[in-house]
């Protein structure tokens, strides 16, 4: 059971995870060991999953598309095997079990078309017996939402923001720049000293490299990834098809997610449907009234949605080809 300060915590890490314990404690009126205690506890209990670090995909040059799959005449070993296969692929940045009209959602990235095409029929010369349908979109632009449902009595009206997907030019970067962003990738508190190691360059010309990349807007936040099932929260994945949607309204919507503290994510893609938004909620109830709160201020431009219950996730990183 957590308590006041696990949620403190949780809610400093997830504004950002690469901040010192000693950073924190002084935000949230503590010491550097409790928080040092707290925090191994929530990774120990497994509370939190991953310390996640979000990039701009344009600028590393790669194109993200997301993929739905609904399996059949898939025994649990199959679908096993499957996730095996994904969680393992350089494509693959992101990788879930849902409920709903599907079984299984995950996010490939690539350089381009072909190898896309090339990704999809290695799934399909492998799994294609157990896959009955597979649904592609393309991702325009994306946004992480700042968790202010974790606390109680938030000062600030500001809730922060992270666009993933800019559509800017890519940036040239060397194979230390990689190197280092994929570090950052697997563990977004690794320490420089721990990534220098591994870059084989000293700890200050790590550290000069990481803000440098941030200066130029391609390392653009570290986050946490929660197990919400363990949390007690219900985390939906809503998939809408809209119309009449030009870019007034667009705007509209887009604030209404950005200012709704339990809407953690939204992303904007062409394909079967055109939004993708991510709901973390204390039960169905409160997930309702929200659906219903959006349907009423968008209801010319809703035509039809689909939600699915996200219970496990498997994989999430921004940079797994070049681990």
């Amino acid at each position: 059971m957590l308590n006041k300060l696990d949620y403190k915590i949780l809610f400093e890490l997830d504004d950002n995870a690469r901040q010192s314990l000693s950073k924190i404690a002084e935000k949230i009126g503590t010491s550097k060991q409790v928080v040092n205690n707290h925090v191994a506890s929530l990774i120990e209990e497994g509370f939190v999953k991953k310390f996640l670090t979000i990039l701009d995909l344009s600028k590393v040059d790669l194109i993200l598309h997301k993929v739905y799959l609904r399996l059949i005449r898939s025994s649990a070993k199959d679908e096993e095997r499957i996730i095996d296969f994904l969680n393992n692929h350089k494509n693959v940045a992101w990788l879930v079990r849902t409920e709903g009209i599907y079984d299984l959602a995950l996010a490939f990235h690539t350089k381009g078309i072909n190898e896309l095409n090339k990704v999809l029929l290695e799934l399909e010369n492998k799994f294609g017996k157990q896959i009955s349908e597979k649904v592609i979109n393309r991702i325009i632009t994306g946004e992480f939402f700042h968790r202010d449902y974790l606390v109680e009595n938030k000062k600030s009206g500001f809730r922060k923001n992270v666009i993933f997907q800019t559509q800017e030019k890519p940036v040239q970067l060397d194979e230390t720049d990689l190197k280092i962003l994929a570090g950052l990738c697997r563990d977004s508190r690794a320490s420089i000293v721990e990534i220098s190691k591994k870059v084989k360059i000293s700890a200050d010309a790590v550290g000069k490299r990481i803000k440098s990349l941030e200066k130029l807007g391609i390392l653009k936040s570290y986050i946490i990834v929660l197990n919400t099932e363990k949390l007690g929260i219900l985390h939906y994945k809503v998939l809408l098809k809209v119309g009449n949607f030009n870019e007034k309204l667009e705007k509209e919507f887009l604030e209404f997610c950005r200012a709704h503290k339990n809407i953690t994510f939204y992303n904007k893609g062409i394909g079967s449907w055109e939004i993708e938004l991510d709901l973390e909620v204390g039960n169905s109830e409160e997930f309702r009234e929200i659906m219903r709160l959006l349907k009423q201020r968008f209801a010319d431009s809703i035509k039809e949605y689909f939600s699915l219950v996200i219970y496990d996730i498997k994989k999430f990183d921004f940079l797994p080809m070049e681990k």
